[in-house]
């Protein structure tokens, strides 16, 4: 977790503080995609004001997280990278819950075979078939983008 209004870098790269204060928050679930966000995020002057590592979610999910930074003052969009979700009726249920308040752009992995095949492997959890959840994510009011860069 890594909080920029407060200065707190809970995380294992130092260079995530040499990000800018803002307002986007990310909740990722690859500390890869994290950097790569971030790294993009300080070539255009975008800010961050939470970032939070979910990996194989082992006690915490996504939709707490939407939860959270729907509250808090200092995010006004929320941006989310899944591999993977257990229970993605839960995560839908909370968008819909939120709709309005704040976007949520989301990029979920597994467009291809190969790729619902890595994010097992990665997470443990299944993929899925990619243009339901993409229509699911929409239908909820989310802002589905299939690409990483999009977000």
């Amino acid at each position: 977790m890594i909080n920029f209004h407060t200065n707190l870098n809970a995380s294992f790269t130092p260079e995530f503080s040499r990000l800018m204060k803002g307002s986007v928050a990310l909740v990722s679930q690859s500390g890869g995609i994290s950097h790569l966000l971030g790294f993009l995020a300080m070539r255009m002057d975008v800010g961050f004001s939470k970032t939070i590592g979910l990996g194989n979610r082992l006690n915490v999910d996504f939709d707490p997280m939407v939860d959270y930074l729907m509250d808090d003052p200092d995010t006004r969009v929320i941006m989310l990278y899944m591999e993977g979700v257990d229970d993605p009726v839960r995560l839908l249920e909370t968008a819909k819950k939120h709709h309005g308040k704040k976007p949520i752009i989301i990029n979920k992995t597994g467009s291809s075979a190969k790729s619902d095949q890595a994010s097992q492997s990665h997470t443990g959890s299944m993929a899925g078939r990619h243009e339901i959840y993409m229509g699911s994510f929409s239908q909820a009011g989310m802002l589905a983008v299939d690409h990483t860069e999009a977000l």
